[in-house]
């Protein structure tokens, strides 16, 4: 009997120590599963963006830009220069070192004020357009008119 019982504690013990172990494994599996099939599952999907070069002073991401029904991008762009600027023109472009733009698109923006510039874009035949968007721009006390460039890269979806 004796006997018995204390071969019943020995297993006892052995399925304790082997529950711990299956608990581990499950949580060590979750802890590094959940992200690796999250980024998988998120993989492919391109949310909606404008973001320009840091250091730059300007915001493009609040509202986020739209393709309108006429095919051009909608953008609200923010100026948070420490002056007023003046826009010389705006573009889209899939190279980031582009500088052609549309002198049509120009206005000045006053500092920490904001304008809504339409930029004509070449989207995809699903409606989106991801890519760069590319602002002259000048400082009103600049000497020389030579523009200045800034780029954003964005992400947008049709309206």
């Amino acid at each position: 009997m004796n006997l018995a019982i204390e071969n019943l504690k020995k297993n006892w013990v052995l399925v304790v120590i082997g529950l711990v172990i299956l608990l581990l494994i499950v949580g060590a599996v979750l802890l590094v599963g959940i992200p690796i099939i999250v980024s998988l599952a998120m993989m492919g999907s391109n949310p909606e963006m404008c973001q320009f070069d840091p250091g730059v002073g300007f915001l493009c991401n609040n509202p986020l830009p739209v393709i309108d029904s006429a095919g051009n991008i909608d953008v609200r762009l923010y100026n948070g220069n420490p002056q007023k600027v003046n826009i010389l023109g705006v573009g889209c472009s899939n190279d980031p070192q582009s500088k052609n733009v549309d002198n049509s698109a120009t206005t000045t923006i006053s500092q920490g004020g904001f304008a809504d510039i339409t930029a004509n874009c070449n989207h995809n035949s699903k409606g989106n357009f991801q890519g760069y968007l590319i602002v002259e721009y000048n400082y009103e006390d600049d000497v020389l008119n030579n523009g200045r460039f800034a780029t954003a890269t964005m992400n947008v979806h049709i309206n």
